[in-house]
C-alpha cells in the first residue's frame, strides 16, 4: 500500500513544465483547475441566486439584470484566474512583458474575435438590443433569449 501511494505521489509532484522558475505539476494543474471551477460555480450561483432574485425583487428591469449579471460574471472569472494562478505560484508580473509581445501578433490574427467582443461588451451597455427583442437579420428572424461576449442568441 506504501509503494503505491509513494507511487501516487510520484506522478503528481511530477514536473510537467516550468514556468518562470516555478515548477509547473500535475497536482498544480488539478489546483488551477479546482479554483477556477470553484470561481466558475460561485459565479453562477450568485447569478441565480442572489443578483436575478434580488434584482428581480427590486423591480430592475430584465436587461439590466442580465447586464450586470454578465459583467459580475466576468469580474468574477477574470479575478478567478488571478487567484489560480497565484495559488499555483505563477507570478503573473513576470509574465507581462511576454503577454505584452504575444498580445501584438495575437490582436492581428483576432482581430474579428477581438471586434465581436467589443461588440458584445456595447450590446451589454448600451443595450440597443435587449432580450426579449425580436429582430430580423437577412432573412433570418428571431427572438434575443441571451447576449453573451462574442455572440448573441437569436
Amino acid at each position: 500500500m506504501g509503494d503505491i501511494l509513494k507511487s501516487i505521489d510520484l506522478i503528481f509532484h511530477f514536473q510537467l513544465f516550468e514556468i518562470n522558475q516555478t515548477p509547473v505539476t500535475l497536482s498544480s494543474v488539478f489546483m488551477f483547475l479546482l479554483i477556477f471551477i470553484i470561481f466558475f460555480v460561485s459565479s453562477r450561483l450568485l447569478d441565480k441566486l442572489l443578483l436575478r432574485k434580488f434584482l428581480t425583487r427590486m423591480q430592475v428591469d430584465e436587461g439590466k439584470a442580465f447586464t450586470m449579471a454578465r459583467i459580475t460574471h466576468y469580474l468574477i472569472m477574470i479575478s478567478g484566474t488571478i487567484v489560480a494562478f497565484q495559488f499555483v505560484g505563477i507570478d503573473l508580473s513576470g509574465l507581462a512583458v511576454i503577454f505584452g509581445l504575444l498580445s501584438v501578433g495575437i490582436g492581428f490574427g483576432l482581430q474579428n474575435v477581438t471586434s465581436n467582443f467589443i461588440s458584445g461588451i456595447i450590446l451589454l451597455l448600451e443595450r440597443p438590443i435587449k432580450i426579449g427583442d425580436r429582430v430580423t437579420v437577412g432573412g433570418t428572424e428571431g427572438d434575443v433569449t441571451a447576449i453573451k461576449i462574442r455572440s448573441k442568441t437569436k
